[in-house]
């Protein structure tokens, strides 16, 4: 594990504190400081950069040939050998990220994967929105910042997650097929997937049904209709497991306080947290994770 080596850079100075190498991939941990002005640069690797802080930071990307900009969200695939402009749209000079180096090997899998699926927008590789990605990429930095037990073999797992996982987003079902679910009066394995990343995304309460149904553009009645049809449960109680789902992995896999992984899962209240989790689990959240973390 490396630590604390320093990078100087035109517009910016990037300070790696952790470093690993697993296979197929080297994993950082760093600060970058920016002078204020434009960015130009090209990576040698692909790479997904996921922002940890400051969650305000705003900045925009442009690849050549290509006239608009685009806003840069808190997770990112930054292709390798492609030249960048970035310009930020504040007077912030700091943050700090989780960085995936891809080798070619692992990379060349990852783009050929995707291109199957269709080319993705270039809007999407720049504001990357899926739980499960961000889920994977917690249980990295908490064995990047405090490494346990087989360390190496759990990151080299997280590592395999996390390339079928980036594939998944990228591989949109295709026009056809997205056409005969819907009139066989099915939900999309691509609606499946965003009304997940949708419930892991959410902040501030639980998804309502109505945000559930715009997130797929079907109105209110005929979400319902299709939701039961393809999962044959309602709508809360699918909302109630995956957010279960996600509360255990936190739990068990983050250094988060309670009221912490309260707020990430959108109650307003540490209480109310703990007794649906009671209600659901039979125990509460710090009883679960005494009785489950090793």
């Amino acid at each position: 594990m490396a630590m604390m080596q320093a990078q100087q850079h035109a517009g910016f100075q990037k300070q790696v504190f952790v470093k690993r190498a697993v296979s197929g991939a080297s994993i950082e941990i760093a600060d970058f400081e920016f002078d204020g002005t434009e960015l130009v640069g090209c990576e040698d690797r692909s790479l997904l950069r996921w922002r940890l802080a400051p969650d305000y930071f705003s900045s925009y990307w442009q690849l050549p040939r290509r006239r608009e900009y685009v806003k840069l969200g808190n997770l990112m695939f930054l292709t390798g050998r492609v030249p960048y402009r970035t310009r930020p749209s504040n007077p912030l000079r700091f943050s700090r990220n989780l960085l995936c180096h891809f080798e070619p090997e692992l990379e060349s899998r990852i783009l050929d994967d995707c291109r199957q699926g269709g080319r993705p927008a270039f809007s999407e590789f720049q504001d990357i929105r899926c739980g499960r990605i961000e889920l994977t990429l917690r249980r990295m930095l908490q064995e990047m910042m405090q490494p346990g037990f087989a360390s190496e073999l759990l990151l080299d797992g997280l590592l395999a997650a996390l390339v079928v996982d980036i594939c998944r987003y990228f591989r949109r079902d295709m026009p056809e097929a997205l056409e005969t679910s819907r009139r066989c009066g099915m939900l999309s394995k691509t609606d499946l997937q965003k009304i997940v990343d949708f419930i892991h995304d959410a902040r501030g309460g639980c998804p309502t049904v109505s945000q559930l149904a715009n997130v797929c553009g079907i109105n209110l009645s005929t979400f319902r209709s299709r939701f039961k049809s393809t999962t044959g449960r309602s709508v809360h109680s699918y909302v109630e497991e995956v957010q279960l789902e996600r509360a255990k992995d936190l739990l068990l896999n983050s250094g988060m306080l309670m009221k912490e992984i309260a707020y990430d899962l959108g109650f307003t209240h540490q209480a109310t947290f703990t007794s649906s989790f009671r209600r659901l689990v039979g125990m509460s959240p710090s009883d679960y994770r005494d009785a489950h973390r090793h």
